[in-house]
């Protein structure tokens, strides 16, 4: 008797699926969710930082890494390219020293390819009192005349089982025919 053990086997599945598209789904707070469009039809974009002078006007003779009171007062600028991802991270400049700042769980910054000259990676540790808090991570570097480089952010992620770091975010660098700076 195949159709009944057919039946016996579809039964269940119908049965779930139609429940499916009879209750409504559950509230979810999944940062992958998308906003309803009535939501965000009436919200405005978050304000973009202003855009400095394009990359073009980037100094081509070398000068000394900035001091902190240089990068307190650094201009920042719109990178060549920026993916969604990059959503979280400020781009900055002093003369030709570029720094790329993520405010998101970074736990490690690895240069890929490209010259090692003056790139300064560092991972913002959270304060000794609150091991949990919103920490960061961000990558300073030269940017001149036939440089090239490619960092990469690892963040700290969960895949619900184990705790660790998964590869998030590139940063590009280069000065072939123009200076550029993609966030990917």
């Amino acid at each position: 008797m195949p159709n009944a053990r057919l039946v016996f086997i579809a039964a269940p599945v119908i049965a779930l699926a139609s429940l499916r598209l009879v209750a409504p789904a559950p509230p979810s707070s999944s940062a992958f969710d998308l906003p309803l469009a009535h939501a965000s039809a009436s919200a405005t974009p978050p304000p973009r930082p202003p855009a400095a002078a394009p990359l073009d006007a980037l100094p081509r003779e070398p000068s000394d890494r900035p001091t902190l009171d240089e990068w307190k007062a650094s201009t920042p600028f719109s990178p060549t390219r920026r993916s969604p991802r990059a959503a979280e991270c400020r781009t900055s400049r002093v003369r030709e020293w570029i720094k790329v700042h993520c405010d998101v769980p970074i736990m490690i910054l690895r240069q890929i390819a490209g010259d090692t000259e003056g790139v300064m990676p560092w991972v913002v540790q959270p304060p000794a009192d609150d091991p949990w808090s919103q920490q960061g991570g961000e990558v300073i570097f030269p940017l001149r005349p036939g440089s090239r480089r490619i960092v990469q952010f690892f963040r700290a992620g969960s895949d619900g089982y184990d705790f660790g770091s998964e590869a998030w975010l590139i940063v590009e660098a280069g000065w072939l025919d123009e200076p550029q700076v993609v966030l990917r």
